[in-house]
């Protein structure tokens, strides 16, 4: 392996790469299809050192869910019958005691 590496930022990406590199191997772009002193950075919207520069700061992850997914689906509410079922089972054996009380006079 050659001691003296250089790097170059590659024009479509910004990643670092060899000088001597033919292909970015992030990107995967190959550097003959640019010319010298061009640079398709901005294009993709890619940020040079591979960061992401957006100019939309008002991006809403719950709208972006919903087109991406769909509404998700109304989840059951599970409290509120097992809350009477408890209600009425606690209270069956009360109910009945009082009306075998009442048969009795």
């Amino acid at each position: 392996m050659p001691k003296n590496l250089e790097f170059r930022p590659c024009p479509y990406c910004g990643k670092s790469v060899r000088s001597d590199a033919v292909r970015c191997h992030r990107c995967q772009r190959s550097f003959s299809e640019v010319g010298e002193g061009e640079s398709n950075s901005s294009e993709h919207g890619a940020a040079p050192y591979g960061g992401y520069d957006s100019n939309e700061d008002d991006f809403d992850y719950q709208e972006f869910l919903e087109s991406e997914f769909g509404t998700p689906p109304k989840k059951r509410d599970w409290k509120r019958p097992v809350a009477w079922l408890v209600i009425v089972s606690l209270m069956l054996p009360v109910i009945l005691a009082l009306v075998s009380l009442i048969r009795s006079f």
